[in-house]
């Protein structure tokens, strides 16, 4: 499920599975001028690549590697900026 919400120029994406008709859990990413701030969870990722189908998107930024932030960047062909990994 996705919802979205304009706030200023920015869009705020929320996304998330429903279990039994409700979310338990929502991830935020946002669009903001062709770029994608986070991607959300891996099991929304082809709702997410749906919406922005016909946005133009450029660039994707990632701001940490928390699987709701960036378990759907699979599903984007532009690149992807991400902090460096520290293990």
């Amino acid at each position: 499920m996705i919802k979205v919400e304009e706030v200023d120029d920015v869009l705020v994406i929320k996304c998330g599975s429903e279990v039994n008709g409700r979310v338990l859990y929502w991830a935020t990413l946002y669009y903001y001028k062709n770029l994608v701030i986070d991607t959300g969870c891996l099991h929304t990722a082809h709702e997410i690549k749906d919406f922005f189908h016909s946005k133009a998107v450029k660039v994707i930024l990632i701001t940490h590697y928390h699987e709701d932030h960036c378990g759907g960047t699979h599903v984007f062909k532009q690149p992807v900026y991400a902090p460096k990994k520290i293990t």
